[in-house]
This record gives structure tokens, C-alpha cells and sequence, in this order.
């Protein structure tokens, strides 16, 4: 459930943007690893139970400050008498996210934007940055309560969180008449983690990607701060040899992509602007 804390919060302060938005490994992946420090520990592992109208369990996988997520789940929702079974599973590794449906036996991949700023961007703190975009989504934090004997920060929004140290220990939302709470039952750090929960299983059918760069966009539209959302609307306005003269001025670390990278990095970034009104 972490990842609530940090879907809608974007980034783009300027006109120079890492290259966040490629789908396999390379030596520029490798070099972004050391930067991922999300958590104040190297590994977890969360284990959760539903409540309400769900029923189940899912289990939270962290590994190497958060470099390494998996999240699995095997529950089962009732509404109005009809249960809807759910067994599917989430792998993060870097900026590439998998999301299985093992029933279906058939998994998207996209890239997460937030995860891949974190890589080129040592020193930014993921907490507080977390906790800015729950705020810009309407949340607001109302005090502190324990789970698991972790003081945890409660926050109450769409649906109510208790956060504590990055990770979301419990999850109370109500819906069409439903009550759906997920609720951690154990909470073990710092332990070995097979690495087999982040590797996508052999019989699992990749079927397609499901980022949407202009629905980013208009997300990121909702959530972002006016400084930064009128830093990515100007994108729409430059043309390519703008956009790069700025770039390499401002982050040396596009100077290592060559021509065409670079302008694959510009289209994409001109595509997700297109959501910024």
C-alpha cells in the first residue's frame, strides 16, 4: 500500500528531466541504483490481513532501501452479494513496475516517473515528499495512532492511512456502501528477502505497457504545486533544439544520451505536458 503515498506526486522542475522512462536494464540504470534510499531500512517484509468486505492476505516485499518492491495479494471482495477474488501481484525494480494478474496469467509493465527521479536525484527526501502530495490530494493529517507498536501518523482523505516511516500500515476505505480495511499483522526489518519476489514468474505472459504519459499529465495537473506545473506546461511551447540547449545546461547527466535518446526523452516529455492545463 506504500505506493498510495506516492503515485500522484511528480517532479518535473525543469526543463532538464533524468531519463525516466526506459523499459529494461542499462549501465545507466545500474548507476541510478546507489541514489535509491526511499527507506531508513536496507529490507521488509509486511505482512497484511483484510477486513470488512474484503477477505485475505497480501504481503509487502522491500529490499535494498526500496530499489526492490513487490507486493502480493490474494484476497476476495464482497459487494451486494457477489465476491470478486483478486490474485495479483505488484514487482517495482527501479522505475520499472510489473503489474500480474496471475489468474489471467498475463502482466503490463510501465515505468513509474517518481521512482526513476529518485535515481538521478540523490538527497531528496522520499518521506516528506510523499507526505507533500497527500496533502496537494486533499489529505490531511489528524494525529497519531499505533499499529503493530509503530507510532504511525494518521492521515484522512479518500480513504484513511496510518503511515509510519514511508510504509502505509493500514487502510480503511469506504465505497459504494463498502468497507475495505487492510490492516498489517506483522512487520519484520532488516531480514533477508528471496530474490525471487521481484523476478516476474516464467509463465506469465507480458502483454503490453500501460503508461499513459497525457493521463500523467493530468494527474500530475491535480497534485502538483504551481511553480513545478507551469515548469512542465512551458515544454509545450519549446521545440526540440530549445529544450536540449536547456537540458544540458542544467543536468549533466543528460550528457551522457546520445542524439536520439535525447530525443526520444523530448517526445515523451511533450506528450505528458499535453495533460498540464
Amino acid at each position: 500500500m506504500t505506493s498510495l503515498i506516492i503515485t500522484a506526486l511528480g517532479l518535473w522542475v525543469s526543463f532538464s528531466q533524468p531519463k525516466y522512462l526506459e523499459h529494461s536494464a542499462s549501465p545507466k540504470t545500474e548507476y541510478q541504483q546507489p541514489n535509491y534510499k526511499k527507506y531508513p531500512f536496507k529490507s521488509a517484509r509486511v505482512s497484511y490481513t483484510f477486513s470488512g468486505d474484503a477477505s485475505g492476505a497480501s504481503t509487502l516485499f522491500i529490499d535494498d532501501f526500496g530499489y526492490k518492491e513487490s507486493h502480493v495479494e490474494n484476497s476476495t471482495t464482497t459487494f451486494m452479494g457477489v465476491a470478486t477474488p483478486k490474485n495479483e501481484s505488484r514487482i517495482m525494480v527501479g522505475s520499472e513496475q510489473t503489474e500480474i494478474d496471475h489468474n489471467s496469467g498475463t502482466a503490463t509493465q510501465s515505468i513509474n516517473p517518481l521512482h526513476a527521479y529518485y535515481a538521478v536525484r540523490p538527497n531528496n527526501d522520499y518521506i516528506a515528499l510523499g507526505e507533500q502530495a497527500l496533502t496537494q490530494m486533499g489529505f490531511t493529517k489528524v494525529g497519531q495512532e499505533m499499529v503493530l507498536g509503530k507510532n504511525c501518523d494518521v492521515w484522512q482523505g479518500p480513504v484513511h492511512l496510518w503511515t509510519w516511516k514511508g510504509l502505509t500500515l493500514k487502510t480503511v476505505t469506504k465505497m459504494m456502501g463498502m468497507t475495505l480495511i487492510e490492516e498489517a499483522t506483522q512487520l519484520e526489518l532488516d531480514v533477508p528477502i528471496d530474490p525471487k519476489h521481484f523476478q516476474v514468474p516464467n509463465d506469465i505472459q507480458i502483454t503490453g505497457g500501460n503508461l499513459m504519459l497525457e493521463e500523467l499529465g493530468k494527474t500530475m495537473d491535480i497534485v502538483l504545486d504551481p511553480e513545478t506545473r507551469n515548469s512542465l506546461f512551458k515544454i509545450k511551447d519549446l521545440n526540440f533544439e530549445q529544450w536540449k540547449k536547456q537540458a544540458l545546461k542544467d543536468d549533466p547527466f543528460l550528457k551522457e544520451y546520445n542524439e536520439e535518446e535525447l530525443r526520444e526523452e523530448f517526445r515523451l516529455l511533450k506528450e505528458m505536458a499535453q495533460g498540464i492545463k
